[in-house]
Order: C-alpha cells, then sequence, then structure tokens
C-alpha cells in the first residue's frame, strides 16, 4: 500500500532508494511504454519467479508518477504459485542472491552516501529468509515434504537462521503422521478467513475500501 507516500514525481536516484525501501509496486496488470522497453530492456529471464526485479531496475534510470488514487483493482487468487505453496526453496534463494547482487550493481556506481548504499544492500538481502519460512509452511500444508525440508536446510545451512526449531518439529511431525493435516486443514482455513477480515478491517480504518468503491462506480458511469 502507497500509505506512507505522497503523490508527485520520484527521479533517480531518491525515487529508486524510496521504491527499493518499501517494495510498494505490484506487477499485475501493468502496461509499458515502448520507450521504456527500448531503454531498459525486458524482464531478466534468468529469473525462476522474481520478476519484481523489473520496477526496481527501472527506477535506477527513470522518474516515475506516484498517486495513491486507486486506479485498478487485483485479486490474487488462491491458486497461485506463491498462495498455493508451490513456489521451489532453491530457486526462490538462487533468485534472492541473483536480486541482491543486482541491487550490488545498480548502488555501487550511484552518486549517493556510501551509508546508504550498504543500508540498501543489508535491506534487500533479508529478504529471503521470510520467503522461505512462507515456502516451508505452505509446501507442509501441502505435503510437498521434499521442498519443505530444502527450506529448513537453506535456512540453516546457509542462512544460519536461529529460531527454526519449531517449524522443524512440525515438519518431522506432519512427515511422520501426514494424516494429522487432514485435522489441521480446517483451521487454516478458518485462520486464512480471520486474516482477511482483518485485512478489510485495515483497509477500511484507512480509508482505502471507500476509494475503491468510488473508483469502481466512477468506472462504472
Amino acid at each position: 500500500m502507497l500509505k506512507d507516500w505522497q503523490d508527485g514525481i520520484y527521479y533517480p536516484p531518491d525515487g529508486f532508494i524510496k521504491q527499493i525501501k518499501t517494495i510498494d509496486f505490484s506487477m499485475l496488470a501493468t502496461l509499458y511504454r515502448k520507450e521504456v522497453v527500448e531503454k531498459m530492456g525486458l524482464f531478466d529471464d534468468n529469473f525462476t519467479y522474481f520478476i519484481d526485479e523489473y520496477i526496481p531496475r527501472l527506477t535506477t534510470k527513470l522518474p516515475y508518477v506516484v498517486s495513491t488514487e486507486p486506479c485498478f483493482i487485483a485479486w490474487i487468487h488462491g491458486f497461485s504459485l506463491s498462495n498455493a505453496g508451490r513456489l521451489k526453496a532453491r530457486a526462490v534463494f538462487s533468485d534472492f542472491n541473483r536480486f541482491v547482487d543486482k541491487v550490488r550493481q545498480w548502488v555501487l556506481p550511484m552518486d549517493i552516501l556510501e551509508k546508504t548504499k550498504q543500508e540498501i544492500i543489508v535491506h534487500v538481502s533479508q529478504f529471503s529468509k521470510p520467503a522461505l519460512y512462507y515456502i516451508c509452511r505452505h509446501s507442509i500444508w501441502n505435503k510437498d515434504f521434499g521442498n519443505a525440508t530444502e527450506a529448513v536446510n537453506i535456512l540453516r545451512k546457509e542462512l544460519n537462521a536461529k529460531r527454526i526449531f519449531m517449524l522443524e518439529l512440525i515438519l518431522g511431525t506432519f512427515k511422520t503422521f501426514p494424516w494429522a493435516l487432514n485435522f489441521a486443514y480446517p483451521l487454516l482455513e478458518i485462520r486464512k478467513y480471520i486474516r482477511s477480515y482483518k485485512s478489510r478491517q485495515t483497509l477500511h480504518s484507512m480509508g482505502y475500501l471507500e476509494n475503491i468503491l468510488k473508483t469502481i462506480n466512477k468506472l462504472s458511469h
């Protein structure tokens, strides 16, 4: 969400710094001008999943305009690769490492403070841990124990994650007694509904739902 943004034009490198620290822009249903593609190229096909590197790459060289007025509505369905827990842990980890390398290549030549460069690199380096926790949990629910084990191994051996004992315990339990997941599924659905309800309440309290409804009414007439 753009609650921490103001309407206006953002120029590099400040626009890049603001965007990379928030990652608020969605890749969904995005159209790019021909001039942009000619100057910056297309998506990097070395990434398996992480096409989100494209917008940060654009902001290293190009200005952009931010409008906090809602102009589209996206529905992220439950069967997408990320929501359905079908992302492969090793591929995601490789994508994040590649993204950190690209960010390092972008920021090192920039005319900004050395401290700011290091803060940006450290910031993006932290993305992989929560992603792998997420992948592990969803792989367990999908009974893809091989992928869950791969995520745990990466967290422990390559990211030196400290608090993964509970995750390993849950993985070991359901790997040994997979039938127990049949009792967990209803609880997961209840949890998903509660989280969805809380998200709607948050949007409502911030006025976003009202703005979206106004936009829908405007477009329907």
